[in-house]
């Protein structure tokens, strides 16, 4: 009995250090618009990276539908809340302006392309990874000094409101222009008409004044043949 004991503990002992030693992977979120090219060089970058799946998962986020459209996308509320949280804590160039916003753990946060982002994750795997980002997505408060919640939500949705209010305006303005420049077509299209029936009259008249004359040194020839 004392035997089996031992052994039991033993094996135990073997497994605890394999539990303490395991790390949790990075999750590195990136925050994207479909169809933006920088969007998929970093995606690129990051799935190329040796430590892919081994230290890090990369999760991403819609912030935008489409980067020629630029219409909120599913995750645009959580993507300002984010920005915002990062900019509380140093990181101004965090924003929810472009694509791609990429973000891990507390050391980094840019809405910039970035392929040096290695080292970066190799730290947060070492450190252990503050998952700042699951934290908003729960609401919770504190997820970074001075951060609540509720604060944090109403100025994102009102940062979606006036997002939409721009895009319509700049939708207004380019269906004027488009009706302007329709008009002006028009214009350009008579002001042709017109520069062409003055260059047809000035050949006209060229014409006329060249067939007269010849006509009258023809007449001028004819009679001094006579005399």
């Amino acid at each position: 009995m004392k035997k089996l004991i031992v052994a039991i503990l033993a094996f135990m002992l073997v497994l605890i250090p394999l539990e303490v030693s395991a790390k949790d992977k990075v999750k590195v979120y990136m925050f994207v618009a479909g169809g933006c090219p920088y969007c998929e060089y970093e995606e690129e970058y990051l799935t190329g990276l040796s430590s892919y799946n081994k230290k890090f998962e990369l999760i991403k986020k819609e912030l935008f539908e489409d980067h020629s459209t630029w219409i909120p996308g599913s995750d645009f509320i959580l993507g300002v809340k984010v920005a915002s949280a990062y900019n509380k804590i140093g990181f101004t160039n965090a924003s929810y302006n472009g694509t791609p916003l990429v973000v891990i753990s507390d050391l980094y946060a840019a809405n910039a392309y970035s392929t040096e982002l290695e080292s970066v994750i190799d730290e947060a795997y070492e450190k252990g990874d503050k998952d700042i980002v699951a934290c908003i997505t729960k609401g919770k408060d504190g997820c970074v000094e001075g951060y609540v919640d509720s604060e944090e939500t109403t100025k994102a949705e009102d940062a979606k409101e006036a997002w939409i209010e721009m895009l319509e305006r700049q939708k207004e303005q380019q269906e004027s222009g488009y009706g302007e420049t329709q008009e002006l077509k028009k214009v350009d299209s008579s002001l042709d008409g017109t520069k062409a029936l003055i260059i047809l009259g000035s050949f006209a008249g060229v014409v006329v004044v060249f067939v007269g004359g010849y006509t009258i040194v023809s007449k001028k020839n004819k009679k001094s043949k006579k005399k």
